[in-house]
């Protein structure tokens, strides 16, 4: 019966501590409840007197501040401070330099508040963990926009009737702003606006404020921000580093954060230029009457550099000229040529020579230093980095050397007619019979050649410099290639000469395939 007693008694008196305990927590979670509600309230403020729309937010601001002492996070964005602590009223007096009246919006989001920590002067410490965004625009006109990760610590009494904000740090180290002020450039002179348009950020597509204002956030020592035009056809592209300060313009707009970029078509560009002739058509053309050679392609090539220089960006035409190292190469073949002439033997009497060459073979090399003189217009397809060229224009041409090399078969004879009338044409008898015969040698081309020629292709940027296309080009020459030349085909059995020395009537007449690479400034 007595531990029976006992035992009524124990349960009560757990029962009484159990309630007990249970009331306390009710009251510490009460009281942790009105501390985290009033700290709440006290950021509120906080955010309401950021504003700063008459002087009452002004005074409203220094006095939730524990004293005028404590550093606070300097996220005043034009500073360009970021990782400085600055006084309350080193704050006021950097916002009043810095920012435009009114347009200072800031709001404070908390995400998680820390449990209450005791000081030595029996005061408590809370932390709010919150983000805190800001959009303002500077006397300068210059908007500035950001989120920062900050902590926000709170002091209170006791009696909970005190409450300050002892301290304002951010989470991490931010790095520096550059507000780029973007114009794009037409021509030698125009500038304009690029408000509206799209920048390529590291590969990605970011746009431009109304304003073509373009605010880079957080460069460190290690960022590396590559910034292009959204237009393929527009040069520069930029690398922004930590010392981007050094390396761009100043934008002028008295605010020191800005810097000027400018993108705009290339003014000039230079080109490598490979071609040649894949067709069996000769690049030559003969127009005479007199005999009927044919003409076969071998091995006609050129290589040159052209610079050229845009007329009209928006509709890119070009001027170009330059210089081109070009080899016209061609096959000659004649089955028979006969002509006769007077001529005197080794023994002083005269005849009538009658020269017959058959199978006649000739390779015949032209080489010209040429400068083309042409207008050029770029087609943009529906991928912006694909094009067509066409182009139009003269080449003059100047002779650098020639040569040719020929063999066939020479029949001669010749005729006396005061000598009974006897045609002597066996070997043996002075230069008389049957011969294989071959020469080779220079020629007498005419040293400038006028040309009008015609070209186009389609090209394919590989970046916004350079340019890779393939070209059909087609040369008509003006004038005739070969000065007259009095000897003839075969006057004696030790050498044939040139089949160009019977007509001077060749012209030019070339079908190219090229090769082009060009790089743009």
């Amino acid at each position: 019966m007595r531990f029976f007693i006992i035992k009524i008694f124990g349960l009560i008196f757990f029962g009484l501590f159990s309630i007990s305990t249970i009331a306390q927590k009710q009251r510490e979670d009460i009281r942790q409840q009105r501390i985290n509600l009033q700290v709440l309230n006290l950021i509120d403020e906080h955010q309401v007197s950021l504003n700063f729309r008459n002087s009452r937010d002004l005074d409203r601001f220094e006095i939730l501040f524990e004293n005028n002492e404590i550093l606070i996070f300097n996220d005043i964005m034009p500073d360009n401070q970021l990782n400085s602590k600055i006084t309350p009223n080193e704050y006021i007096r950097k916002i009043d330099s810095y920012y435009e009246p009114n347009t200072l919006e800031v709001v404070i989001r908390p995400y998680e508040i820390s449990p209450i920590q005791k000081t030595k002067d029996n005061y408590g410490l809370i932390t709010v963990y919150a983000k805190k965004v800001i959009s303002i625009q500077t006397k300068n006109k210059v908007i500035y926009s950001d989120t920062f990760d900050i902590d926000i610590t709170v002091k209170f009494n006791k009696e909970l009737e005190y409450y300050k904000i002892s301290s304002i740090i951010a989470r991490k180290e931010y790095g520096k702003y550059c507000n780029l002020v973007i114009l794009r450039k037409d021509g030698l002179t125009k500038t304009s606006s690029y408000a509206g348009d799209t920048l390529i950020i590291n590969g990605e597509a970011k746009p431009v404020n109304p304003d073509g204002n373009f605010l880079l956030r957080n460069i460190t020592d290690s960022t590396e921000i590559v910034i292009e035009s959204m237009f393929v056809s527009l040069i520069p592209k930029y690398t922004i580093t930590s010392s981007y300060d050094k390396k761009l313009e100043p934008a002028g707009n008295n605010d020191p954060n800005s810097k000027v970029i400018v993108f705009r078509r290339p003014l000039f560009y230079t080109e490598f230029e490979f071609g040649i002739n894949p067709f069996q058509t000769s690049p030559i053309t003969f127009e005479g009457t007199n005999y009927s050679p044919e003409l076969i392609n071998n091995t006609t090539q050129n290589a040159g550099i052209n610079i050229g220089f845009v007329i009209v960006p928006k509709i890119y035409l070009f001027i170009k000229s330059g210089v081109h190292f070009k080899r016209l190469g061609f096959m000659m073949s004649v089955n028979n040529y006969t002509y006769s002439q007077n001529a005197i033997d080794p023994d002083n009497s005269l005849y009538w020579r009658t020269n017959s060459i058959s199978n006649i073979e000739e390779a015949v090399t032209l080489q010209y230093i040429s400068f083309p003189l042409a207008i050029q217009k770029n087609f943009m397809l529906g991928k912006p980095k694909n094009f067509i060229s066409i182009e139009f224009g003269g080449i003059w041409s100047i002779s650098t050397s020639s040569s040719y090399k020929s063999a066939g078969k020479g029949f001669y004879s010749g005729f006396y007619d005061s000598l009974y009338q006897i045609t002597l044409a066996e070997n043996g008898v002075y230069d008389f019979g049957y011969f294989d015969i071959s020469g080779e040698g220079s020629l007498t081309p005419v040293e400038n050649i006028f040309s009008l020629y015609g070209s186009g292709g389609f090209g394919r940027k590989l970046n916004r410099r350079m340019a890779l296309s393939l070209n059909f080009s087609y040369v008509k020459g003006l004038n005739d290639i070969f000065e007259e030349n009095i000897k003839g085909l075969s006057d004696d059995f030790n050498t044939v000469n040139s089949l160009t020395n019977l007509s001077t009537s060749y012209t030019i007449n070339d079908m190219t395939i090229n090769f082009r690479i060009n790089y743009n400034f």
